[in-house]
C-alpha cells in the first residue's frame, strides 16, 4: 500500500499575488489611457459644436439688429438705435480677449448666445458675454473691422467684412474664423 501525503493549501503564494497585481495594473493603465482619450475627443467635439453655435449667435445678432434698425430707426445714427452695433466687439477692458460686448435689445439674440454656452451679464442694450469651450475653458476672441455703436455700418460698402477669430481656451490649436461677408452681401442687396 502506498501512502500519499498531500499538503492543504489555503492561501496564495507571494508569486501569485505579484502576478495578479501586475495584471491588474496593466488593465487599469489601459482603462485610464482609454478614458483620457475619450474625454479629449468629447472636449474636441463639444468645442467644434461650440464654434458653430457662437457663429449662429453672431448671425442672429446681425439679422436681428439690422431688422430692428430698418423697422424702427431708418438708420444707425438715429438716437433710437444709436446704442446698437451690428456685431459684437471684444471688450477693451478685458485684456485676455475672453469677453464680448453685445449691443442688442433682442431676446432672440440673448437666447442664441445662451444656447452657445455663453454667460451673459448686463442688460439691454449692452451685454457682456464669456463663452465656454468643450474643455471647460473660455474661448478667446480677436475681431477685425468692428462696428462701433452710433455709426453707420459701412463694412458691406467698403467690402471689408467684419471677422472674428475664436480660439478654444482648453486647446489653443483649435481656432475658427467667422466673417460677415455673406451677410453683408445679403444686406447690400
Amino acid at each position: 500500500m502506498t501512502i500519499t501525503l498531500t499538503k492543504n493549501r489555503t492561501g496564495l503564494s507571494l508569486l501569485e499575488i505579484i502576478v495578479a497585481i501586475a495584471i491588474a495594473s496593466v488593465v487599469m493603465g489601459a482603462v485610464v489611457t482609454f478614458m483620457g482619450r475619450v474625454i479629449h475627443f468629447k472636449g474636441t467635439a463639444d468645442t467644434i459644436k461650440g464654434f458653430e453655435k457662437i457663429e449662429d449667435a453672431f448671425e442672429v445678432l446681425y439679422r436681428e439688429n439690422v431688422r430692428h434698425v430698418e423697422e424702427n430707426c431708418g438708420g444707425w445714427t438715429n438716437p433710437a438705435c444709436a446704442a446698437l452695433a451690428i456685431l459684437p466687439s471684444v471688450d477693451d477692458d478685458d485684456k485676455s480677449g475672453r469677453t464680448l460686448m453685445i449691443y442688442t435689445g433682442s431676446d432672440a439674440v440673448v437666447s442664441a448666445f445662451r444656447e452657445a454656452n455663453c454667460t451673459l451679464s448686463g442688460g439691454s442694450p449692452l451685454f457682456r458675454a464669456t463663452c465656454m469651450d468643450g474643455y471647460g475653458s473660455d474661448y478667446t476672441f480677436a475681431a477685425m473691422n468692428e462696428h462701433a455703436t452710433g455709426t453707420v455700418y459701412l463694412n458691406g460698402y467698403n467690402r471689408t467684412p467684419y471677422s472674428v477669430t475664436i480660439t478654444a481656451g482648453g486647446n489653443t490649436s483649435m481656432t475658427d474664423t467667422w466673417t460677415s461677408g455673406y451677410l453683408d452681401s445679403e444686406y447690400m442687396v
